[in-house]
């Protein structure tokens, strides 16, 4: 999943701003990245027992992700 995001961001995030640069909004610098970065360190240790996440941990990350999805566009 780290790789996936990374990738993502590298790629595709990359081959957009070759063709035309594009500006980061203050809701993306102060709302949308550290929201990723904190669902990333809340995965981490998820992943730490096991190498799985469970369906307690895939709940709490989807709940995470439908209050943010909420918060962004409500």
């Amino acid at each position: 999943i780290l790789g996936s995001n990374l990738m993502n961001l590298a790629f595709v995030l990359g081959g957009v701003c070759v063709i035309e640069p594009i500006e980061a909004t203050d809701q993306v610098r102060t709302l949308v990245l550290p929201a990723m970065l904190l669902f990333t360190f809340f995965l981490w240790p998820m992943m730490a027992t096991g190498g799985r996440v469970g369906r307690r941990e895939a709940g709490l990350l989807l709940g995470g992700y439908a209050l943010f999805s909420f918060y962004v566009y409500f």
